[in-house]
């Protein structure tokens, strides 16, 4: 929320952070060092689409589809929606 976050996006920040705390170990007794994912749905959890960048960061991408003069060079911010990652 530091990072200057509208105020509509804030409940797309909190999921994400829910998301990552059920792939992640959490000193848990109950959970034996296991990742809660991974209880639930007996597969190993995967988290490596967090570390491409942090919420709300500045990015850039090339637009394969941009046709001349059209910049293929775009800038914006990282939103990492659960609904690209189920695309995963």
């Amino acid at each position: 929320m530091a990072l200057g976050a509208p105020h509509k996006l804030w409940d797309h920040c909190i999921e994400l952070q829910s998301y990552i705390r059920s792939h992640i170990t959490i000193a848990i007794y109950e959970l034996q060092g296991q990742v809660p994912e991974t209880i639930l749905s007996g597969q190993t959890s995967d988290i490596s689409p967090f570390v491409e960048c942090q919420w709300y960061e500045f990015v850039k991408w090339f637009d394969s589809g941009a046709k001349f003069p059209e910049p293929k060079e775009c800038y914006g911010r990282c939103l990492v929606l659960l609904w690209t990652l189920a695309q995963l």
